[in-house]
């Protein structure tokens, strides 16, 4: 133990049992969250009221390839969002500092990212006096929801095509009995 460790003990030695009571609590909710965004797989970030990333978790910093948080407080993050979507983002941003919470959704950049689409909840970041004092953003990769989604609209399109097409089909057909002499087979 060296002597840092020592005084720490000792000055913990000397304070009352509500003061270690109040300090267990702190470093018992410190571990939960830090739980949280270590096991996370979702992107958890804090940036400043600027809009400067301060802070990104384990997940966050495996889809963007940083190496560590050094990197990340260095990086600009709205570059990995997709020239088109950087407007919403920004938008978000400012919400956020006027104390609203929005969801929005955000294509990234191949170089960027390793994930393509992602829902992106950007809130405010109250102090203890309801000051804002940052902002939060949490992102879910939802790339194989709308993989999923782009399909059953193909599918679905194709689905009415064919289904047009059989009911001109039994109009011809109809058409064809008649000039025959015979009865309508399909009804309108």
């Amino acid at each position: 133990m060296d002597k840092k460790e020592e005084k720490i003990i000792d000055c913990y030695k000397n304070l009352s049992s509500e003061c270690k009571k109040i300090i267990r609590e702190l470093f018992d909710n410190e571990k939960k969250y830090k739980v949280l965004t270590e096991t996370s797989p979702d992107c958890i970030k804090l940036f400043d009221k600027n809009g400067k990333l301060i802070f990104i978790s384990q997940g966050g910093l495996k889809e963007h390839r940083l190496k560590n948080a050094e990197d990340a407080g260095k990086w600009p993050y709205i570059e990995s969002v997709v020239e088109q979507d950087r407007p919403k983002f920004k938008e978000a941003l400012k919400k956020a500092i006027l104390g609203e919470i929005s969801t929005i959704e955000i294509r990234h950049l191949p170089a960027g990212s390793i994930r393509e689409v992602c829902l992106e909840t950007i809130a405010p970041v109250r102090n203890g006096d309801n000051e804002i004092i940052g902002i939060f953003g949490v992102s879910r990769d939802i790339t194989e929801l709308k993989r999923a989604e782009e399909e059953l609209t193909k599918l679905n399109k194709l689905m009415v095509g064919r289904e047009l097409q059989m009911i001109e089909l039994k109009k011809e057909t109809n058409g064809l009995l008649r000039e025959l002499g015979r009865p309508e087979k399909y009804k309108a």
